[in-house]
């Protein structure tokens, strides 16, 4: 049985033929649309954005000048511009690291806000390894994992500052038992579990 062929301008997916050159040449028909293309700028800092948010605020021109020129308008995602209760409409860990990296500067905050957060308990090493970077957090997690427990992460960092006082304190306690003469420099390198050269250069003296 011979298949009824279905005439090509009855079809969705077939356009008419051409009715002038230039939609020949051009591919591009006058019933032709076209999507619009969005561009957001999604910046990774902590503090408040104040650079320009569009074209004319970057030009040295008389209004008379910039009526005539097109006005581009910058879609910005700042962290501190986001209030916290609309974190939640973006719906993937997009939204936990820029929470994390508008409260990055508060270590307080940032701190009880992740510990709040269940959410942090497992996020993608992605996600822990970007907003390691763009905050300088030092976050503390194994090469391996595939989910990083940002909790535990942010606890290794204050066990380390809390080990780098005292080994501050230390020091300076041993400095001051060199200079007061009651130690040589190589006791006090000796008791900071050191060689004589690194208790030197970490310390500024010389024997």
């Amino acid at each position: 049985m011979a298949r009824k062929s279905i005439p090509c301008h009855q079809t969705k997916n077939c356009k008419k033929m051409p009715e002038t050159r230039a939609e020949y040449l051009s591919g591009f028909y006058k019933t032709d649309r076209i999507l619009p293309i969005i561009t957001l700028t999604l910046y990774f800092g902590a503090d408040e954005w104040d650079a320009p948010r569009d074209l004319h605020s970057m030009l040295t021109a008389d209004e008379d000048i910039l009526r005539f020129v097109d006005n581009y308008h910058l879609h910005l995602i700042a962290p501190a511009e986001i209030r916290d209760e609309d974190f939640a409409k973006f719906h993937t860990e997009l939204s936990l690291a820029l929470k994390y990296v508008k409260y990055s500067k508060d270590k307080k905050k940032l701190r009880d806000m992740v510990n709040e957060d269940t959410a942090f308990c497992s996020v993608s090493r992605k996600t822990a390894d970007m907003v390691n970077v763009v905050t300088s957090s030092n976050l503390h997690y194994d090469n391996g994992e595939e989910r990083v427990d940002m909790c535990e992460a942010i606890e290794g960092i204050r066990n380390d500052a809390k080990a780098e006082g005292v080994e501050e304190g230390i020091l300076k306690t041993l400095i001051g038992l060199v200079k007061d003469g009651i130690l040589t420099i190589a006791d006090a390198a000796k008791r900071a579990d050191m060689t004589v050269p690194e208790f030197e250069e970490k310390t500024g003296l010389k024997a």
